[in-house]
């Protein structure tokens, strides 16, 4: 999404646009680094940078399937399993994911993030079946290091 730029919008829920800059990216796993400077403080989420979901856990992801209008829904669901495909270690869900809801939070009852919702098994006879990319393996690979 934003390879070759640095400069991308940021829309919050509040309707506040800004433009973010591209600190770091991954194109493997599509994750990406943005810096905005907002003029109001802003809640951060806290980051799961060790812990792994565990089976059966109850979990919401939060995204904007199928475009702005449904911007910030909440779906709910259970860790169903860990994976590992194509190299890549996910965390799988039945949380309903939909196009849009890629790149947003997978979260637990806490709301600590557990991961980035990245994709989504499809076909026939295929649903409930999402994946997202664990928290910890969001520092891997942006390089990054967490502080507490």
């Amino acid at each position: 999404v934003v390879e070759g730029t640095d400069k991308v919008k940021v829309k919050l829920k509040s309707g506040d646009e800004y433009e973010g800059t591209v600190l770091r990216y991954d194109e493997n796993t599509d994750l990406a680094l943005v810096k905005i400077n907002a003029k109001d403080a802003l809640t951060s989420l806290n980051i799961s940078a060790e812990k792994e979901a565990g089976l059966g856990d109850e979990v919401f992801a939060i995204g904007t399937p199928l475009g702005e209008e449904l911007n910030q829904t909440v779906s709910k669901g259970v860790i169903s399993g860990e994976r590992k495909i194509e190299d890549m270690q996910l965390i799988q869900t039945d949380v309903k994911v939909n196009p849009g809801n890629s790149g947003g939070a997978l979260v637990d009852t806490k709301g600590v993030l557990l991961g980035i919702v990245n994709a989504k098994a499809s076909g026939s006879g295929v649903e409930g079946i999402g994946f997202a990319i664990p928290a910890y393996k969001i520092f891997e690979k942006l390089n990054l290091k967490y502080k507490q």
